[in-house]
């Protein structure tokens, strides 16, 4: 990360994707409240760089929710899911891979309550 923000700018998306990948470090390590953390800032970087309807947001909120899933947090996974799904269904690309993903965490929370 360090090296990244070195690179690039701290506001740059590929800081975004880092710190996506940090998170998702974290939550192979069971640690969501980390990886909650870095997909936050993240997310905050994504959408200043690349706008709310970009499908690298909807990527990480789906991270997010997952992560949110992972503590029991089950409205706000489901929440946050339903947001990343919707800017799929409304990118401008064909990203049916991103909407099957959601749906599937989204199926895995309701199972999960």
């Amino acid at each position: 990360l360090e090296v990244g923000i070195q690179v690039y700018k701290k506001d740059h998306p590929e800081i975004a994707n880092l710190y996506n990948n940090l998170a998702d470090s974290c939550d192979s390590l069971a640690e969501a409240n980390q990886a909650i953390e870095y997909l936050e800032e993240g997310l905050k970087i994504a959408k200043k760089a690349l706008g709310d309807a970009h499908p690298k947001v909807a990527q990480i909120l789906g991270n997010l929710g997952m992560a949110y899933r992972s503590l029991g947090n089950f409205s706000k996974a489901i929440e946050t899911l339903e947001l990343a799904l919707a800017i799929y269904k409304k990118a401008q690309v064909d990203d049916s891979v991103g909407v099957a993903t959601i749906s599937n965490s989204l199926g895995l929370v309701y199972q999960s309550c």
